[in-house]
């Protein structure tokens, strides 16, 4: 195998028994060839890293790492110290590929910093549901190409929530020290992807949806039923970035906006509807205000805090996302 491949892939595994076979598969049978697959184990009480260790004996770009149980992302900065590839690409172990997407997600991103792919959403008994990272249609160059402002005119704000589906650059992780941040446990990739936006000045768009995002009956709910605190840390950590240095275009201000607000909407709500609600009325309101001062026209401020918890109340999820959108972009 080359010193340096092309792609490292960095796969957390955490008693992923079921699924890690098909997952490991679908890489192996890749018609891109240039990488190395490092599967980081995190303390598994299952088979999962003979699993892994068996796939190693069979073939020399597949590596296991065993650094001890400390969670997903300290998984994933396990793999990025360890990675050789001039690209780094995360996969998580209950999902899957297609044979071609690594080729075409690589393909055209020889002067480009990023690469993100469009994706399938697979839920419990249903056919792959295809979902395009963009809003609309997005001009590019005949390789798919596309300035950074003209690329976030055009993204779904969720769009870079996850890291899985894209192609980071190593060199850029590793001249700004980039890494997971393992002490916030909620929107940890939404923070890695923007952080990582500092970096980025053109972006290759592959509308191939060729990563298949696996929903279980667990996973599918999993982020709304996270303690209201561990969510709001994660947003208060995500609001520091955007008022840094670097992100002084509008356009992509606004995505990161966005993605900010909805969580933290999406966070007092859930709240507030659960049996036993963590936020005192202050925690709350406070939460708003911090949405009224921060991010909403001041014709409109007043109205904010009726106006979404009367949303809540009758779980009103996409009209208060969709007003917000309509008045603020």
């Amino acid at each position: 195998m080359p010193q340096s491949p092309a792609i490292s892939i960095i796969i957390p595994v955490y008693n992923a028994e079921a699924s890690l076979r098909r997952c490991i598969d679908s890489l192996l049978a890749q018609s891109f060839g240039d990488f190395e697959l490092i599967a980081v184990d995190d303390g598994s009480s299952d088979r999962s890293a003979g699993i892994v260790s068996a796939y190693a004996a069979d073939d020399n770009r597949v590596r296991l790492l065993t650094p001890g149980h400390g969670g997903v992302s300290a998984a994933r900065n396990c793999g990025i110290d360890a990675a050789r590839g001039t690209w780094l690409t995360f996969v998580d172990s209950d999902d899957y590929v297609a044979p071609d997407y690594l080729e075409r997600l690589i393909s055209g991103c020889e002067d480009t910093d990023f690469a993100i792919s469009a994706y399938s959403v697979v839920n419990p008994g249903e056919s792959p549901r295809a979902v395009n990272v963009l809003a609309g249609e997005l001009l590019t160059d005949r390789n798919g190409n596309c300035a950074l402002p003209a690329l976030m005119a055009a993204f779904r704000a969720d769009a870079l929530g996850f890291v899985w589906g894209k192609l980071f650059r190593r060199e850029s992780l590793d001249s700004d020290c980039l890494r997971f941040e393992s002490d916030i446990t909620f929107g940890e990739d939404g923070i890695f992807c923007f952080s990582y936006l500092r970096h980025v000045r053109n972006c290759h768009v592959s509308l191939n949806p060729g990563y298949f995002y696996v929903r279980s009956a667990d996973n599918s709910s999993l982020a709304m039923s996270a303690p209201a605190s561990v969510r709001l840390a994660g947003l208060e950590r995500f609001w520091e970035i955007i008022m840094s240095k670097g992100f002084e275009n509008l356009s992509v201000r606004k995505k990161m906006e966005v993605y900010c607000l909805d969580g933290l909407l999406a966070a007092i709500t859930a709240d507030r509807l659960s049996a036993q609600p963590s936020l005192s009325a202050d925690d709350r309101y406070g939460c708003y205000d911090k949405i009224r001062q921060r991010l909403l026209p001041s014709s409109y401020r007043p109205y904010v805090p009726f106006f979404f918890d009367f949303c809540g109340r009758f779980r009103w999820w996409r009209l208060y996302e969709r007003l917000y959108k309509l008045i603020y972009l």
